[in-house]
C-alpha cells in the first residue's frame, strides 16, 4: 500500500501513535539514536513500516 498525502496529513494532525495505513495503535519502534531526529516505526497489525521525522520546535529551561 502506498502512503498518500491524505494519510500523511491525518497521521501528522493526530500526532502519530496510530498506523497511517490501518489505524492500529499496536506499534513497535526502535527508539531514538544519538544525534538522530527520526524513529523507525512498524505496525504489528498490518506489518507496514515508516519513519517518523521530528523537528526541534522550542526549548524549555530546566530548574537547577
Amino acid at each position: 500500500m502506498k502512503l498518500t498525502k491524505e494519510m500523511e496529513r491525518e497521521y501528522l494532525e493526530s500526532g502519530g501513535g496510530r498506523c497511517p495505513y490501518c489505524k492500529s495503535t499496536n506499534l513497535n519502534t526502535d527508539g531514538f539514536e544519538e544525534g538522530s531526529a527520526s524513529e523507525r516505526v512498524s505496525c504489528v497489525n498490518c506489518d507496514m513500516e515508516w519513519v517518523d521525522c521530528y523537528q526541534l520546535v522550542g526549548i524549555t529551561e530546566l530548574d537547577q
